[in-house]
């Protein structure tokens, strides 16, 4: 594995579901994707679990707080690199691609951040 994208999710379930559709379609492959939602009450969980089989899905019974669910992502995560995803953005199909890109400079790189 690659690369792990964690997406923290709080009563979004649309804006959650465009931005897992947007990662379906990336031109990189070999991701995992990690949903940690946060005691959400609209279905966003169901969603996950009913469309998106294949995201690893952690749920908070309680809103611990955006920080404190991209640490529980980053600790679950088995990929070389881990990639933050806000579930209100919508990832270009060449996102993980160019992202990644960033680190085939060298050893010496240790962070990139996309625009």
């Amino acid at each position: 594995m690659t690369v792990s994208v964690a997406v923290v999710n709080w009563d979004r379930r649309e804006l959650l579901r465009a931005c897992l559709r947007s990662l379906e379609a990336q031109s990189f492959r070999d991701f995992e994707v990690l949903v940690v939602d946060n005691g959400s009450r609209d279905g966003s969980c169901e969603m996950v679990e009913s469309e998106f089989s294949h995201v690893r899905l952690i749920r908070n019974s309680v809103n611990r707080g955006f920080c404190a669910a991209n640490n529980q992502a980053i600790a679950e995560a088995r990929g070389r690199y881990i990639a933050l995803l806000n579930n209100d953005a919508e990832a270009d199909p060449r996102w993980l691609e160019e992202l990644l890109g960033a680190f085939s400079g060298g050893d010496d790189v240790g962070m990139a951040a996309s625009k």
